[in-house]
Parts: structure tokens; C-alpha cells; sequence
């Protein structure tokens, strides 16, 4: 990927367009070799366990596979996992002619700039985050499967789902929150207008939190089989998506997109999550060290960050080399500094000791 871009762009003197296809290109041979190497080591794996399992024996009976099952359980997964990918579609079909309509003092050329800042700038950005949180449901995945008939387990590891959650992703979605501008310009350059991209940013790393969460619930409900709640939740959540779609793109422009899928996910969280409290009483079972803990390391990382923001957006020059050198110095920092805030809060021992 890398190497094409530079002999298109440096050496043929080529487009974008070009770069953008060689790209994808590249992409898609990564990921058939990703694939080709797990089916490879997948028949490497089979082939030793048939040679070891004991229980085979030369007169027993060839296992039927239940293809109609696999599809029905698997199909759940496709659609919750996908679900994220709708919210785009809705916007690819719908902003434009709803800008249109709604603004027509704006150009097509305009609204398609718009339109890219928060579907595919901004996008990327918060997917960084949502992916750690996506991190997060895969691994607690299988230990509620496991677990799934012993009560009290169960509780234990979605609370510890949920800290682990609170720890990581609430000071990366505030970090991109405060940091949005030398992020945006590291990622993207400085093309743009300030007043355009940062509030997209900020929205986005807002919404990016609640991604994160919609992902870790789905990921509790179909370890506990409950997929149709899940279901239910994002279908209730699209219809949301949908009817605030226009109304909000009316009342606040090229924010109305960001703002309705901010109101479909939180709907979303609610009604996924209203479930698991109410079923394993979660916030009795979270005690007042845990939640005071998480409480505590959000208000003082939404200080920190607020301090570097106001830094960034004064003091560091508008280029991708000072913005990166000034992210790399406040990731060091911070990183660090959030270590401090949650041994000192305890935050650090509740994980290890739950």
C-alpha cells in the first residue's frame, strides 16, 4: 500500500484516484493472505486432534453438520456486529437531499465537503477508539458463554467487562474529544475550516463512547443467548436513526447526522443495558469503591485533557509535524499520568482483583 502510493504519487507523478485503487488493492491481497494463513493453520490444528483423540474409533458414525443451525446462529452475530456500518448508509443516502433541501444556498460540491469530514475524516478517527472497545466485548465473549449458568461469575466478569471498559476507552474518547484538532490535522492536514471539523471531532469522540458501549453490551447479550434483545435494541435504535435524521439536520445543519446517530446509539445503550442491570443488579454488585474510582478518573482526566486542549489550540502551530510532535510529547505524558490517577484511585486493583 505504502509503496505503490509513493511510486504513483512521487515517481509517476499519478492521481489520487489511482493511489485510492492500488490502495484497496493492497488491502484485499492483505487480508486474502490473513486468510489463507488461518485456514492454513486451522487444518494444521484439525489434523493433530484427529490424530490424538482417543475417541475415534474406524466403525463410528460420520458426523452430520446442521448447516440450517450454523446459519441461524451465526446470522445474529453478522447483523450486530454490522449494525455500526447501517448508521453510514443512512447518511450516504440521506444527507445529501437532506442538505439540499434543507440549505439550498449550499453548492453540491459543498455539502459532498461536509459530508466527508464527519463520514469518512472523522469516521476513521473514532474507529481507533470503538476497536478497543470492540476489543474489550471479544474478549468477555467467551467467558460469559462459559459461565453463562453460574449467577454470580457471570456478575463478576461483566463488571469487570465494564471497569475495563470505564478504564480504557473513557480517556481515549476524551483525550480525541480535547485533542480534535491537532489529531484531525496529523491525520488529515489543515484544508479545512476550524469550525467545520473540531465540533464533528468532538461529537464524534462522544459518540465514538457510546459505540464502544453498544458493542460491549451485544457482546454480553449473545454470550448469554439473548440476541434478541439485542436485536430489538438495534432495530429500535435504526428507526431512531431514521426519524431524526431530518429534523435534526433542519434544526443544527451539518451536524444534524452526528447528532442523530448520538441520539439512536444512546437509545440503543439503554435499552441493552436497562436489561443486564435489571437482571444481574449490576450497580449493587458494583460497589460505591468501584464506581467512586471510575468516577473520580473521569472528572480528572476530563481536566487534564480540557488543559492540553486549550494548549493545543493556542499554542501549537498548524502544521501534521508540530501537531504530531505535540501528540507524541501529550501521549507520553498522559499515558502515564492516567496510570498515576488510576493507581491512586484504585481503579488498577479493582481490575486485578476482580
Amino acid at each position: 500500500m505504502l509503496g505503490s502510493a509513493y511510486v504513483i504519487l512521487q515517481l509517476q507523478h499519478g492521481s489520487w484516484v489511482t493511489v485510492v485503487v492500488h490502495s484497496t488493492f493492497a488491502a484485499s491481497i492483505g487480508a486474502w493472505v490473513a486468510t489463507l494463513y488461518l485456514l492454513f493453520c486451522t487444518n494444521s490444528l484439525s489434523k493433530k486432534q484427529l490424530l490424538n483423540a482417543d475417541s475415534l474409533k474406524e466403525n463410528s458414525e460420520p458426523e452430520i453438520i446442521d448447516f440450517k443451525h450454523i446459519i441461524v446462529q451465526f446470522l445474529p452475530f453478522v447483523v450486530i456486529g454490522g449494525f455500526l456500518v447501517a448508521y453510514q448508509w443512512i447518511d450516504q443516502f440521506s444527507f445529501h437531499v437532506l442538505m439540499s433541501k434543507f440549505n439550498p444556498m449550499l453548492s453540491s460540491n459543498k455539502i459532498e465537503t461536509i459530508f466527508g469530514l464527519f463520514n469518512f475524516n472523522s469516521n476513521k478517527l473514532i474507529m481507533i477508539v470503538v476497536s478497543l472497545s470492540v476489543s474489550i466485548a471479544s474478549t468477555i465473549l467467551p467467558l460469559i458463554s462459559k459461565s453463562r449458568y453460574n449467577h454470580e461469575v457471570l456478575r463478576k466478569h461483566i463488571s469487570q467487562a465494564y471497569v475495563l471498559f470505564c478504564a480504557i476507552t473513557l480517556p481515549a474518547c476524551a483525550a480525541l474529544y480535547s485533542l480534535s484538532k491537532p489529531v484531525y490535522i496529523l491525520f488529515y492536514g489543515n484544508y479545512a475550516a476550524e469550525s467545520l471539523y473540531i465540533p464533528m471531532v468532538q461529537i464524534s469522540a462522544v459518540i465514538a463512547l457510546f459505540m464502544g458501549l453498544t458493542s460491549v453490551l451485544a457482546m454480553i447479550l449473545q454470550g448469554l443467548s439473548k440476541t434478541g434483545i439485542a436485536l430489538r435494541a438495534i432495530g429500535w435504535g435504526m428507526a431512531v436513526k431514521i426519524l431524526c435524521q431530518p429534523i435534526m439536520i433542519y434544526l443544527t445543519s451539518s451536524l444534524g447526522a452526528l447528532l442523530s446517530t448520538f441520539i439512536s446509539l444512546v437509545i440503543v445503550t439503554i435499552i441493552m443495558g436497562s436489561y443486564i442491570n435489571h437482571r444481574f443488579e449490576l450497580l449493587d454488585f458494583l460497589n460505591t469503591k468501584v464506581l467512586n474510582a471510575v468516577y473520580v478518573s473521569a472528572f480528572m482526566l476530563l481536566i487534564l485533557f480540557t488543559g492540553l486542549s486549550l494548549l493545543s489550540n493556542h499554542f501549537v502551530p498548524d502544521t501534521r509535524v508540530s501537531s504530531g510532535l505535540f501528540l507524541a510529547l501529550v501521549g507520553s505524558l498522559g499515558g502515564l499520568l492516567v496510570l498515576v490517577i488510576y493507581q491512586k484511585c484504585h481503579v488498577l486493583d479493582v481490575l486485578k482483583n476482580r
